[in-house]
C-alpha cells in the first residue's frame, strides 16, 4: 500500500513538473534559439545520467555493441521527438503542443506496431475508432491555431504551420521510439542504461548546428535558464518516472500521463503573456477524454483476456 501511494504521488509529481517545464520552455524559447536550447537541455541530461550510471559503464558498453542498430534508431527518434516538441513551443500554445503530441502518440503506436510487425494484435476496431476520434480532435485544434483562436493569436502563419506539423512528427517519432525502447528493455537494458545512451545523437547534432551560438550561453547567463529547463524538462521528470513505474500499475501511469495537457493549460494561467480562450480548453479536454477512455477500455480488454483463457482451459 505504501509503495503504491508513493508511486501515485511520484507520478503526479512527474505530471506537474513536466507540465510546468513545457510552460517554462514555451516562455524562454521566445528569446533563446530552439536548437541552442535543445543542445543545452540534453547536454545537462547526458552528463547527469552518465555520472549516475558510471559504475556500470563496462556492462553498458557490452550491451551497446550488441544492440547498436536499435540504439541508433532510438537516438534518431529521440532527437526528432524532443526537438519537434521544443520548436513548436515558440509559436503554439504549450497545452495545444502537448495535446497534439499525446493524441498522435497512440495513432503512431498503432500504425508503427502493425507496420514494424511488433504487435499486429493492436489493430482492433475499438483501437481504430479511438484513433479516428483522436484524429478529429487534432483537426479541431488545428482549426483553433490557424484561425487565431488560441492564446498565441499573433504568431506568423508559416512558422505556425511548420510547428503544428512538427507536433505530429514528434508524436510519430515518440511512438516508434517507444517500440524500440521496449525492445532494449527486453534485451536487458535498465531504464538508466537507456537514459544514458538515448540523448547522445541529439547533443551531437544540435551542438554542431548551434556551435557558433554556444559562447553566448556563457557570456549572457543564458546557461542558468537552460540548466533549469534541463532539470525540469528531462532530468527530474525522467528520474521520478523511473521510480514511479516500479510502484504503480501501467493503467495509472497512462491515465495520469493523459492528464498532462489539462495540467499544462491550468499552469498557463500563471503566464500573463498568454490570453487563454475557451476554444483551447474544449479541444484539450476532448482529446484528454478520448485518450482516457481508450486507455481504460484497453486495460479492461487486457484484464478480461486472461480470465477468458482461464475459463476456456477449465472446460
Amino acid at each position: 500500500m505504501k509503495a503504491a501511494r508513493f508511486g501515485l504521488m511520484a507520478m503526479l509529481a512527474w505530471c506537474l513538473v513536466s507540465a510546468g517545464a513545457d510552460v517554462y520552455v514555451g516562455r524562454i524559447v521566445a528569446t533563446i534559439d530552439p536548437t541552442l536550447l535543445c543542445f543545452g537541455i540534453f547536454m545537462c541530461a547526458v552528463v547527469f545520467f552518465a555520472l549516475w550510471n558510471f559504475k556500470n559503464r563496462r556492462s553498458l558498453y557490452a550491451k551497446v555493441r550488441t544492440h547498436l542498430t536499435t540504439l541508433v534508431m532510438i537516438n534518431i527518434t529521440t532527437f526528432i521527438a524532443w526537438y519537434f516538441t521544443i520548436y513548436p513551443l515558440k509559436y503554439i500554445e504549450p497545452s495545444i503542443v502537448v495535446a497534439v503530441i499525446l493524441a498522435t502518440l497512440p495513432i503512431a503506436t498503432l500504425l508503427s506496431g502493425v507496420w514494424i510487425g511488433s504487435d499486429k494484435a493492436v489493430a482492433t476496431r475499438r483501437n481504430m475508432a479511438v484513433c479516428v476520434l483522436l484524429f478529429l480532435g487534432i483537426g479541431f485544434l488545428a482549426m483553433i491555431v490557424f484561425t487565431h483562436r488560441s492564446a498565441m493569436q499573433h504568431a506568423a502563419f508559416w512558422p505556425t504551420v511548420l510547428s503544428f506539423v512538427a507536433c505530429i512528427v514528434s508524436g510519430v517519432a515518440l511512438g516508434v521510439n517507444n517500440i524500440h525502447t521496449k525492445q532494449l528493455s527486453r534485451s536487458g537494458f535498465t531504464p538508466i542504461d537507456i537514459l544514458t545512451t538515448r540523448f547522445i545523437f541529439t547533443v551531437l547534432l544540435t551542438g554542431l548546428i548551434a556551435r557558433h551560438q554556444i559562447p553566448t550561453v556563457i557570456h549572457h547567463y543564458v546557461w542558468l535558464y537552460i540548466v533549469i529547463a534541463g532539470l525540469t524538462m528531462v532530468i527530474i521528470p525522467q528520474t521520478i518516472f523511473q521510480y514511479a513505474l516500479r510502484a504503480i500499475e501501467p493503467l495509472t501511469t497512462s491515465v495520469i500521463g493523459s492528464l498532462k495537457a489539462v495540467v499544462v493549460f491550468g499552469l498557463e494561467f500563471f503566464n500573463q503573456e498568454l490570453v487563454l480562450t475557451a476554444w483551447t480548453i474544449i479541444g484539450v479536454v476532448y482529446l484528454t477524454g478520448v485518450a482516457l477512455s481508450g486507455t481504460v477500455l484497453q486495460n479492461r480488454k487486457k484484464v478480461a483476456s486472461p480470465q477468458a483463457e482461464e475459463s476456456s482451459s477449465k472446460v
